[in-house]
Parts: C-alpha cells; sequence; structure tokens
C-alpha cells in the first residue's frame, strides 16, 4: 500500500514515517510513505492509495479532498502524538480499500 502523508512542511513527520515503516515490516506488511508538504502535494499526493494529513492541518481536509479529487483522512492528535500506527494504518487501508471500490469488511459481512 502506498500512503501520501501531508503535513505542513512535509518533514516533521518523518519520525512518524519510520514508525510506521518499522509497524509494517514486523507484522508482514508492505508500506510505501511518501510525504508532502501542505503548499507541494497536489499532484504526487494523488498517486497514494491512501492520502492522509497530519492533524496539524486536518482543517485543510475538505479542500485537499477537492483538489486531489478523492477522500482524504486526518490522522488524530490522539494517534499522532502516541504514534499509534496500528489506528493510522487501519484508517489507511480503509481508505485504499474505498479508492479501489474493494467492498469493506462490514460489506463483505453483509453479503
Amino acid at each position: 500500500m502506498k500512503i501520501s502523508l501531508i503535513c505542513t512542511g512535509g518533514l516533521s513527520t518523518d519520525w512518524i514515517v519510520e514508525k510506521i515503516e518499522t509497524y509494517a515490516q514486523e507484522h508482514g506488511q508492505v508500506v510505501d510513505v511518501q510525504t508532502f508538504g501542505a503548499a507541494d502535494y497536489d499532484p504526487g499526493a494523488s498517486e497514494g492509495d491512501a492520502v492522509l494529513l497530519g492533524p496539524q492541518i486536518g482543517y485543510y481536509q475538505e479542500e485537499v479532498q477537492e483538489k486531489l479529487g478523492m477522500e482524504v483522512g486526518v490522522i488524530s492528535s490522539a494517534d499522532y502524538a502516541t504514534a499509534n500506527i496500528g489506528d493510522i494504518l487501519m484508517m489507511a487501508k480503509k481508505l485504499a480499500k474505498k479508492r479501489s471500490g474493494e467492498p469493506s469488511e462490514t460489506a463483505k459481512k453483509e453479503e
């Protein structure tokens, strides 16, 4: 899964990228995280399977969604501060499934 992570300057999230990559590796997942600054995310960020915003720019969510033409998630302040990578990756996976048109787990259970 390819994740585009947009933050204020593109550099402040390096530590969380390291944590995501370590977590993914430890759990046998393949994750590629690209970081972008709030001023230079378009068009590159739209190449991700999922696009996430750092909590410090969550208020840009609607604008980014409109510009990229896709749903964008916002990492909660709590998940970001505590590096709750499990929840961050879960959000990214849900967004990636929606983007690919793959049914969610809930939809699969209802079938």
